[in-house]
């Protein structure tokens, strides 16, 4: 999601990682959805929440499976464009929330497992 949202602080500590990321309310997406009141689409949060797991644990991981998936509140670029991501781990599991400013925009558990196709590019 090249220029989507660039992280500009991280936090680790107690099993835990914490983002702050901008979003790019420029970006193509928004333009489609919706025009005049831009909304980021939730599969956008997702791919964002892996790219981050990715970036936590240093590894090319794939998503099998996601569970207790919650959009709580639709999240609008202009108006808040600075966000939060929480990022806890059990396991082959991460606990995930999207918030900002005491509103909290989304949250998942997601499971993953090491790219198949990272391991064939080793090879």
């Amino acid at each position: 999601m090249e220029k989507f949202y660039k992280v500009t602080d991280r936090q680790e500590g107690n099993g835990e990682w914490l983002y702050r990321v901008r979003m790019n309310a420029e970006h193509p997406i928004y333009q489609a959805h919706f025009p005049g009141y831009p909304i980021t689409p939730g599969a956008m949060l997702m791919q964002m929440a892996l790219e981050l797991i990715n970036l936590s644990e240093d590894t090319a991981q794939e998503l099998t499976n996601a569970r207790n998936v919650k959009f709580l509140k639709p999240h609008q670029p202009q108006a808040t464009p600075a966000l939060i991501v929480r990022i806890g781990k059990s396991q082959d599991s991460y606990s995930v929330v999207i918030e900002e400013e005491g509103i909290l925009f989304a949250k998942m558990m997601l499971e993953t497992a090491e790219c198949q196709h990272s391991k064939a590019s080793e090879k």
